[in-house]
């Protein structure tokens, strides 16, 4: 039985087992022996590929990082383990730079972006960032005029009503 409950065991199964069980322990694996070192823990987490980014230096080399925010295609059961196992570095935040050798959108580099733009998502879970139709009230109006002229993406309209309120801030909320 293993020392740690594995990521696709069901706490309910797992807690039936450790009482239950009556052989051996299995030994602790050593992994992928790169050098003499053992793999990575974040190699036993089920879904870790969907997670992690990449960065790229000057030769060529390409190291994983961990975004500062869960990617959509990650699942949260993953993303929880990855915050605790995963020892490599966070992934820089783009400013106006390169982004695996592609140039970085030129509006990262305008101060306060962040507060200027909205948030579209397809029903496959993908979600792209927008430029309102209108400014929005949070945004500064010196971020607003140079995004107006840099931010090549898609255009949006904002929600009427209390609908605007949660496009920019608040998560989807469920009815009762």
């Amino acid at each position: 039985m293993p020392s740690e409950k594995l990521a696709r065991c069901s706490s309910q199964a797992w807690t039936a087992l450790e009482s239950k069980f009556q052989g051996d322990p299995c030994p602790v694996p050593s992994g992928v022996n790169i050098g003499g070192a053992p793999a990575p823990a974040y190699l036993s987490i089920l879904g870790w590929e969907a997670c992690l980014g990449k960065i790229s230096n000057n030769q060529g080399l390409t190291t994983l990082c961990l975004p500062s925010e869960k990617l959509a295609q990650c699942s949260s059961q993953a993303w929880k383990a990855l915050k605790s196992k995963f020892q490599g570095d966070p992934c820089p935040v783009p400013t106006g730079g390169n982004l695996g050798g592609v140039p970085a959108p030129a509006y990262l580099s305008i101060s306060g972006w962040e507060a200027c733009l909205g948030k579209l998502s397809n029903n496959q879970g993908l979600t792209t960032l927008c430029l309102p139709t209108e400014k929005l009230a949070q945004c500064s109006s010196q971020a607003w005029e140079a995004l107006k002229s840099k931010f090549q993406g898609d255009r949006c309209s904002i929600p009427s009503g209390n609908a605007y309120l949660k496009f920019v801030y608040y998560p989807k909320q469920n009815s009762i």
